[in-house]
């Protein structure tokens, strides 16, 4: 018996929230960030750099979908 993985999308935008909807339909557990508050009613949704921790605590595998900005470049180091 497999044990069902959990997937942070993290990039919640028009493309992250289509591929969060995608993996959803396929039968993942989904949860995802985004800088900015937003609510997806089946997407348990994070913000900000606790809300990366807590994301990063609780799944298995993990999906970027940021543009890279200035804003964003940073990200990755916040994830250590």
């Amino acid at each position: 018996m497999t044990s069902e993985k959990t997937v942070s999308l993290i990039g919640l935008g028009e493309l992250g929230a289509a591929a969060a909807i995608k993996l959803i339909d396929n039968s993942s557990n989904v949860c995802g960030w985004r800088r900015t508050s937003k609510s997806i009613s089946i997407i348990e949704c994070y913000t900000g750099s606790d809300g990366l921790k807590s994301i990063f605590a609780k799944t298995d595998i993990t999906i970027s979908i940021l543009v890279f900005t200035p804003e964003t470049a940073h990200k990755k180091t916040d994830w250590n």
